[in-house]
């Protein structure tokens, strides 16, 4: 029985092409999710939702999650370019002057993101290849202070 094959020839343009587009069709469908889910939150959820990735983002002892030790790890890569780093702005009232000195030096986080279902669950991505001994601890325990 004869078996069919294709061919197909593997361009850098398509393949770039095609790459930009998925990542366009991936961002729309996270801001679809995320805009339906901010319609449902009540007040008090909401304000949550805002303030997590704030407090990821800095370590300030006047905000929940600040842990003491100087290894500590925090600091979302690009979160001022992010539409979160906008919402505490407005939400909250914070300028960048109020937690400069509080904002990281390196930025560990690589990534957050909210995973479905109804509670706030969240998926922190990390780099701490550089980070001292303990500073995975030192991380979970922010975390956990957060929670």
């Amino acid at each position: 029985m004869p078996t069919a094959t294709s061919h197909f020839e593997l361009r850098p343009d398509r393949v770039h092409k095609v790459i930009l587009a998925n990542r366009q069709h991936f961002s729309r469908y996270n801001i679809a999710r995320l805009r339906e889910l901010l319609h449902r939150l009540s007040k008090k959820e909401a304000s949550f939702f805002y303030k997590v990735p704030l407090l990821l983002h800095v370590n300030c002892p006047d905000y929940p999650g600040y842990v003491r030790d100087p290894g500590s790890l925090y600091g979302i890569y690009r979160f001022y370019d992010s539409g979160f780093w906008a919402l505490a702005r407005s939400r909250l009232g914070i300028q960048l002057t109020d937690i400069h000195p509080f904002a990281p030096k390196r930025f560990h986080i690589k990534g957050l993101y909210l995973t479905g279902g109804s509670e706030f669950k969240y998926w922190v991505v990390t780099d701490v290849s550089p980070a001292p001994a303990g500073a995975r601890d030192l991380l979970r325990e922010k975390l956990n202070r957060i929670e």
